[in-house]
């Protein structure tokens, strides 16, 4: 369920990715959540970016959110964390 639902409206519209970009957060938010916290950290190790870009997210929603999201995160701008 969406925790906000006001938030709906702007997020599907804003530039920061297309709405096959969006769908995919949706997605991923879901596979993560199915996941233990054990096949987490035992899956094959990669970058952020690499798990982006291998999960499918247009250069254009990595370049737009995630790496300003991330960067704050992280405190580094390549997401090789």
């Amino acid at each position: 369920a969406f925790r906000k639902f006001t938030f709906l409206f702007p997020t599907i519209f804003s530039n920061a990715g297309s709405l096959g970009d969006k769908l995919k957060v949706l997605k991923l938010n879901k596979q993560l959540k199915k996941k233990s916290l054990d096949d987490i950290f035992t899956d094959q190790e990669k970058t952020t970016l690499q798990y982006l870009q291998d999960f499918g997210f247009s250069d254009k929603m990595i370049t737009r959110f995630f790496k300003p999201f991330f960067t704050g995160i992280f405190l580094e701008t390549e997401l090789n964390t």
